[in-house]
């Protein structure tokens, strides 16, 4: 069985988000290490914008995918960080990948990378799904 653990990533007044570990590898810190340096820097604005103010009502930053997970979205780039609620305070994020012109399959994929991590993450907590 996996070992997953959360690392703090930032802590505001709204949200506490966290990244995935899963066996001390970070695909969210792998993702933004293939980053520009640009893009790197807008990602970390908007990570500390949102644990300071909540979660862009607006669904073009924000919005719901399905099965509890979201994405945020950085438009600029084309950047989309999926991620999951751990009770209303914590925000966790599993991996980033690049939006690509074309629509459907590798969203659906994406999106269920993001539940099974999901899912091995509320097991080990204890918590049924």
């Amino acid at each position: 069985m996996a070992d997953i653990k959360t690392n703090a990533i930032c802590e505001g007044e709204s949200l506490s988000i966290h990244e995935i570990v899963e066996n001390d590898n970070s695909k969210f810190q792998k993702y933004l290490a293939g980053l520009d340096q640009t893009a790197a820097t807008l990602v970390g604005y908007t990570l500390n914008f949102i644990a300071e103010h909540g979660t862009p009502g607006n669904i073009q930053r924000f919005r719901h995918e399905g099965d509890g997970i979201y994405a945020i979205k950085i438009l600029q780039y084309q950047i989309r960080i999926l991620c999951f609620f751990d009770g209303r305070k914590m925000l966790i994020l599993t991996h980033g990948f690049n939006k690509k012109y074309q629509k459907g399959d590798r969203l659906k994929r994406e999106i269920a990378k993001a539940k099974k991590t999901k899912d091995r993450y509320m097991k080990q907590k204890g918590v049924a799904e």
